[in-house]
């Protein structure tokens, strides 16, 4: 009968665990601790950030980046960020794109919540 009781418990606090929705306002701590300092407090991205990487790209590959292309990719509310879809947002985020490394280590809760914080700075849905 302990051990009956003892696993109810355990099962309780997973169905409350589990019943809390993803919360923006935690993906707001994690993006301001690992992505703040590129894509800046609104998303739009860090100048300075972006012309460091813009000139080691132009050295990479031989082909001049602009601070201006550099930081239009690194802008997370442009209408090409909000067009896509939560999954490639993950995708990007835990693959890497372009001079972004990824973060394979992620949990698929914290990342959610990042993506949701990064849904209402850019004032919008995900597109469906």
């Amino acid at each position: 009968m302990r051990a009956l009781m003892a696993v109810l418990r355990i099962v309780a606090v997973a169905i409350i665990f589990l019943s809390f929705p993803i919360s923006a306002a935690d993906g707001k701590t994690i993006y301001t601790n690992r992505c703040r300092s590129c894509h800046g407090t609104d998303g739009k991205g860090v100048a300075n950030v972006a012309k460091m990487r813009a000139e080691a790209m132009t050295k990479e590959t031989n082909k001049v980046v602009t601070q201006d292309e550099m930081l239009a990719r690194m802008n997370l509310i442009a209408d090409r960020n909000k067009k896509r879809c939560d999954a490639d947002l993950m995708k990007i985020v835990r693959g890497g794109q372009g001079a972004m490394k990824g973060i394979a280590s992620i949990s698929d809760d914290d990342l959610k919540s990042v993506i949701a914080h990064v849904r209402t700075l850019q004032n919008s849905p995900p597109p469906k």
